[in-house]
């Protein structure tokens, strides 16, 4: 068991408690062998109390109706010598049996509650039987009636003295079946204490076994973490040294992509001039096919000089120096733009081109430049990879997933289409999935995906085999890229 300090949300110091789960067992056997102490002493203790509430009840309405039932006789005795003497002493001796019964009924009635409400009920029942039996017996001897009206309703009294019998003995069984009861429930009770005692005898001899399990469990997960932790400490400090290396390693293909910029380019800038003066014919005059060989020539240059820009564009993005300028900009203006660029190349091609801007455009806070060039990319690659149809530009509102305003465009063409496998590879480096169907260097798409997340936007790409595919180029409309603080500014040639 250990304690943690942490500090509080108002500054203070708060504590948590740990408890390991050998402690745990541990505290639960000692916790059981205290109850394995102390469970047979209650239950002793509560069959105490059962015998105690048994004797003060049960065993004492038991000798009270044999009691009643000996001066039923006394006082049916006492009664017939008063008949036959007819003195005061007798009928002073009935009286007081009759008293007698009447006070062994006042202590009977209370015991017979507290035992339950059934022997409640047959003792009441006895005691207005006893009541009636004593009607006629009481007016003979108070003389309210005579010897010849007595002994002419005396048979009268047959009935009754069974149902008192009958009442009587049933109140003796009520007690019985009580006394019976109270013996069930302490067998209960010492039944229950012997389960108790088991299980909690075992649970404490699987509590021991779990200690000395956790124990040896806990001593083997201690040197398990502490190899975890070296090896976790080892691979931080080869993360740490490998992330070093490809910072390093980026840093240094920036420098080469920048000088092999500066020294690449001139050469090629410089060769690309002779050639344009002989093909112009201002050296010396050329022929046709020689002006188109030359032309073949240029176009060549030109190729390897834009390459070199595309490269030395993936090394500024990979060190996160793309340079963005945020301004107000006009998406319709930079779609229009966009579309007239390549309407010469899809005309030459037999293509279809139209464009649909939605009315009420919203301007965007963005760089017009980089849109321009990323939709400028799309529109290419939609015109180059589309042998024949039609591509249209699209651009209308849309919110984000996130609800966030911004604006769509989207270059859909009836192109080849693109397979699902393919897809997630589109934006990498050098991918080109047909080299033979078109000339290209393989990078526009992933420029233009690390662009698009400089923009703060996003960019994808929906296809399907055979019916062409539609690039989607989002934006927002400003306020989650006037967050994004924009890269420093860096030279782009």
């Amino acid at each position: 068991m250990d304690t943690q300090g942490s500090k509080g949300p108002a500054g203070g110091q708060s504590w948590t408690l740990r408890i390991s789960a050998p402690t745990l067992a541990l505290g639960f056997v000692m916790i059981s062998l205290f109850a394995l102490a102390l469970t047979p002493n209650y239950m002793i203790r509560r069959l105490d109390i059962l015998r105690r509430d048994t004797e003060g009840t049960v065993g004492s309405a038991s000798p009270i109706v044999a009691e009643l039932r000996l001066l039923m006789e006394q006082e049916e005795v006492d009664h017939a010598h008063l008949r036959i003497t007819g003195t005061r002493e007798a009928l002073a001796h009935y009286r007081a049996t009759q008293q007698r019964e009447d006070s062994i009924f006042q202590r009977l009635l209370p015991l017979a509650e507290s035992i339950g409400p059934g022997v409640a009920a047959r003792a009441r029942e006895m005691q207005r039987l006893a009541g009636r039996m004593q009607v006629l017996p009481d007016a003979r001897a108070y003389g309210e009636i005579d010897e010849a009206e007595f002994t002419r309703r005396l048979p009268e009294q047959a009935p009754l003295r069974d149902s008192l019998e009958a009442s009587r003995v049933a109140l003796e069984g009520a007690i019985t079946q009580a006394l019976e009861t109270d013996i069930d429930r302490g067998g209960e009770v010492v039944r229950r204490q012997r389960t108790i005692s088991f299980w909690m005898g075992a649970m404490a001899l699987l509590a021991a076994v779990a200690v000395g399990w956790f124990a040896r469990r806990e001593r083997h997960l201690g040197r398990e973490l502490t190899r975890a932790l070296g090896a976790e400490r080892r691979l931080r400090e080869e993360s740490e040294q490998r992330r070093e290396e490809l910072k390093r390693i980026s840093e240094s293909k920036a420098r080469l992509m920048r000088g092999f910029s500066h020294d690449v380019k001139n050469p090629l800038g410089t060769a690309d001039g002779f050639l344009q003066l002989l093909e112009e014919g201002i050296i010396d005059p050329v022929t046709e096919r020689q002006k188109a060989s030359l032309g073949r020539a240029r176009h060549s240059l030109n190729a390897a000089v834009n390459l070199i820009e595309d490269l030395l564009e993936i090394a500024r993005a990979e060190t996160g120096a793309i340079h963005i300028a945020r301004v107000p900009t006009d998406i319709a203006a930079v779609v229009r733009e966009a579309v007239d660029e390549f309407h010469g190349q899809a005309r030459a091609k037999g293509l279809v081109m139209t464009t649909e801007v939605a009315d009420g455009l919203p301007a965007i806070h963005s760089d017009p430049v980089r849109v321009r060039q990323v939709l400028g990319n799309l529109i290419s690659n939609a015109v180059k990879y589309t042998p024949a149809g039609r591509v249209q530009v699209r651009a209308m509102p849309r919110a984000a997933r996130d609800g966030r305003p911004g604006v769509a465009m989207e270059v859909v063409d009836t192109g080849s289409g693109i397979p699902a496998d393919k897809r997630p590879l589109l934006f990498q480096e050098f991918t080109r999935f047909e080299p033979g169907a078109a000339r290209g260097s393989g990078v526009g798409l992933a420029i233009s995906a690390r662009i698009v997340e400089a923009l703060g936007g996003e960019i994808g790409v929906e296809s399907e085999v055979g019916r062409g595919s539609t690039f989607v180029l989002w934006l927002p409309v400003g306020s989650r890229a006037d967050e994004q603080p924009a890269p420093p500014a860096t030279p782009t040639r």
